[in-house]
């Protein structure tokens, strides 16, 4: 099916420019004129609105910004100012004196059915939850650890540039119109407003559901829960004997992660977190003061002794917040990464 995809793409490159719309099906659609390109985006208008309201409004500079007057193209003569290999090409840095972005941010606006899976997926950049707001890119492969955490808007028709070079610059972006209801569509600050408050009141809702979820899930697994003096949380499994681990030069531990959403990690060898491998979590020699896993996790661990086991949970906040951990990508092999705003449960084990 995707090869098929890639052949239509190409097809319709084919054809004079008159003909082109006349190929494709009803619905919006998005051409960049970079240099040599012509890149075909469908865009998901239906199931994530508002990313596409926002990337159109700014492609046909309709809607208001700090780095150009109104009615100024947003993307014209920018660059793809990142691109790495078998990951993504990216662009959506102005070409201004006046200001580097939009001014505003818009939500994340995650819908279940759009995903990372295949190449040619468009997404929408951010720094963290919610901070989206003109850069975009285009996948150049499966990227599907990116699920859940960007917003995917729309997907490329025909093959991903492979041979595109950083810098390449993108001499414009234009809203193509398939159809009546496309062509009657039309953005302005009002519709984007009206959309970004959907979706942020959509995502208040998710978020507490999360919070009730993750609740119910602690309460019903780990009842005994204590809070530290630090803010984090912790059951003791088993006690252990001698002095605390803050007092000695070095131990041996390992322990297991885990999400109240089922996602599992282990410690490795040098004490940070991936994948479990087939042998189970390995033990590290940690330096107390010196190691560093994680600050919550490294508290409670100056507080266990040897033999100790302990349950010791990390609220998002203590753990490793809006940004997530996303350790150097091994190419070839599912990236390990723990998602922003993600509670954590490590049984951590001091060994005798």
């Amino acid at each position: 099916m995707n090869r098929l995809k890639f052949i239509l793409g190409f097809l319709i490159f084919l054809l004079p420019t008159s003909l082109r719309a006349q190929a494709l099906e009803d619905g919006l659609y998005a051409t960049i004129y970079a240099e040599d390109y012509q890149l075909l985006l469908k865009l998901f208008d239906k199931r994530a609105p508002m990313t596409v309201a926002n990337f159109v409004g700014l492609a046909e500079g309709s809607i208001s910004n700090d780095a150009f007057d109104e009615g100024r193209p947003f993307f014209d003569g920018s660059i793809f100012n990142r691109v790495v290999p078998g990951h993504v090409i990216q662009g959506g840095v102005p070409n201004s004196s006046k200001a580097s972005n939009t001014g505003y941010t818009i939500p994340n606006e995650i819908h279940p059915e759009l995903n990372h899976k295949e190449s040619g997926a468009l997404g929408m950049a951010n720094a963290g939850p919610d901070t989206g707001s003109s850069v975009f890119y285009i996948t150049l492969g499966d990227r599907s650890y990116l699920d859940g955490d960007y917003a995917v808007f729309g997907e490329l028709v025909g093959d991903p540039p492979h041979d595109l070079r950083v810098n390449t610059r993108i001499d414009s972006i234009r809203i193509v119109r398939v159809g009546s209801e496309a062509e009657a569509y039309q953005v302005d600050d009002e519709l984007l407003a009206s959309l970004i408050e959907e979706v942020q009141q959509n995502n208040a809702r998710a978020k507490e559901e999360k919070v009730n979820f993750e609740n119910e899930f602690l309460e019903t697994n780990y009842p005994e829960l204590e809070a530290s003096k630090y803010g984090w949380r912790f059951q003791v499994l088993k006690k252990g004997k001698g002095k605390k681990v803050e007092k000695l030069e070095s131990v041996n531990l390992r322990f297991i992660g885990n999400t109240p959403q089922g996602m599992e990690f282990g410690s490795t060898n040098v004490c940070s977190s991936y994948w479990i491998p087939d042998g189970g979590p390995a033990s590290c020699e940690y330096y107390p003061n010196i190691t560093k896993i994680i600050t919550g996790l490294d508290e409670a661990i100056l507080e266990m002794r040897l033999g100790a086991k302990w349950v010791v949970v990390l609220d998002p906040e203590q753990a490793y917040g809006i940004s997530g951990f996303y350790p150097p990508l091994d190419w070839g092999d599912k990236r390990f990464h723990i998602s922003p705003n993600t509670t954590i449960v490590y049984e951590v084990e001091i060994l005798p």
